[in-house]
């Protein structure tokens, strides 16, 4: 290789490497009617939401091939400018998530989502419009609590307490989130609807502090060597139907 030609090429990768990393393939977050939220206690949002406007339904959050390309300019455009801690130019971190894989946001998100959108859809000082606002954005989330590569990937984001279905042409099954958050420690994956034998998947769980990881245990026992990917744990095995995975919020992890 030329001196010059060397050169360049080592000049050039902290910047290949500092920039955001588009999936060839984005991904789809599962479609917000098949997630049905069950309520672990008497505060049920969904009757609050209903209370409001009867009417609203869940928008769906979607990028399009013509997105991607679009995405691909931007992130061209902003080479060495932009890391892969933000969201692509021109796109809401729930869309960069899909462009990209990473979590970017999420955090904000979930607090969001638990937190501050009920106390403003159950305020009944507050105008009616703005608690309508809520609600819909509320309904929104729903519709991120889960997204699929389509093929051999599951991507768990919200630890909402529901049961879903994920159906793509290739992958076909249910996951119920057992969640005891944000009340309590405890949330537990269960798998089903599979066809009869195993069938393989990873299934990839966001972790709340990557640099923190809690013990995590499949059908009761702990991981030894959990795998983390991009800010989530991730499961890749054969999966039978009924088999969980679950862990504590607040656990320590292992040594």
């Amino acid at each position: 290789m030329p001196r010059l030609l060397f050169i360049f090429v080592l000049l050039a990768q902290p910047l290949l490497s500092s920039a955001q990393r588009l999936l060839r393939q984005p991904l789809s977050y599962v479609p917000p009617q098949n997630i049905c939220v069950l309520p672990h206690d008497q505060d049920n949002i969904i009757l609050d939401i209903m209370a409001i406007n009867q009417f609203l339904t869940p928008r769906a959050i979607a990028v399009s091939a013509a997105d991607r390309k679009t995405a691909v300019k931007a992130v061209r455009k902003n080479k060495g400018k932009e890391g892969l801690g933000k969201p692509v130019e021109g796109f809401s971190p729930e869309q960069s998530f899909l462009l990209t894989a990473q979590p970017i946001g999420f955090d904000s998100i979930e607090n969001r989502y638990f937190n501050e959108l009920p106390r403003i859809i159950r305020n009944e000082a507050l105008p009616l419009a703005e608690r309508e606002r809520a609600a819909q954005d509320f309904l929104d989330c729903t519709g991120i609590v889960l997204a699929t590569d389509g093929a051999t990937g599951v991507y768990v984001n919200l630890y909402e307490n529901c049961t879903a279905l994920v159906a793509t042409p290739q992958l076909s099954l249910t996951l119920d989130i057992i969640s005891e958050y944000p009340e309590g420690p405890e949330v537990k994956f269960r798998v089903g609807g599979l066809k009869p034998g195993q069938t393989e998947f990873a299934l990839r769980i966001r972790l709340q502090a990557p640099d923190r990881i809690p013990t995590f245990y499949i059908n009761g026992r702990p991981i030894p060597s959990p795998v983390v990917e991009d800010g989530y744990l991730v499961v890749n095995r054969k999966w039978r139907n009924h088999e969980e995975v679950f862990f504590y919020t607040d656990s320590p992890g292992l040594p």
